[in-house]
């Protein structure tokens, strides 16, 4: 079977880029850094668009090598032109990870997972294999 690459392009500073699906891996080992960023934000509400522009300068105001390194990181774009990009063009490449990353199936897969983790009888179940227990 022939693995088909997911390439999202996204032009920046006149030159393409191919944004590629992020391997697992290499997500693992990024979490360190995003969990830095989230801790900085603290309280922020992602769901409300009014503050999402304040809330990006927020965040680079309060974790711009956090951010960089993340973004360079996740889009293999080099971290000397990631460092450089103008807000629109940092904006389309963050946009071209998430959308190469399906970024949407994502948020409803783990959704799916957690509330069939808050359901009584899997937390039971759970509960059990931990322990040991058949009861």
């Amino acid at each position: 079977m022939e693995y088909i690459e997911k390439i999202e392009k996204v032009t920046l500073r006149g030159i393409e880029y191919e944004i590629k699906e992020v391997p697992l891996k290499v997500l693992v080992k990024t979490l360190g850094l995003f969990q830095d960023i989230l801790g900085k934000l603290g309280g922020a509400d992602f769901q409300d668009k009014s503050k999402n522009v304040k809330l990006l300068m927020d965040l680079l105001a309060s974790s711009a090598d956090e951010v960089f390194t993340f973004v360079s990181i996740t889009s293999l774009v080099p971290m000397e032109v990631v460092e450089v990009l103008g807000l629109v063009d940092m904006i389309a490449l963050i946009k071209a990870v998430l959308k190469v990353n399906d970024i949407s199936s994502i948020k409803k897969e783990v959704g799916e997972l957690i509330k069939m983790y808050q359901k009584p009888e899997v937390a039971v179940e759970i509960q059990k294999e931990g322990t040991g227990s058949t009861e």
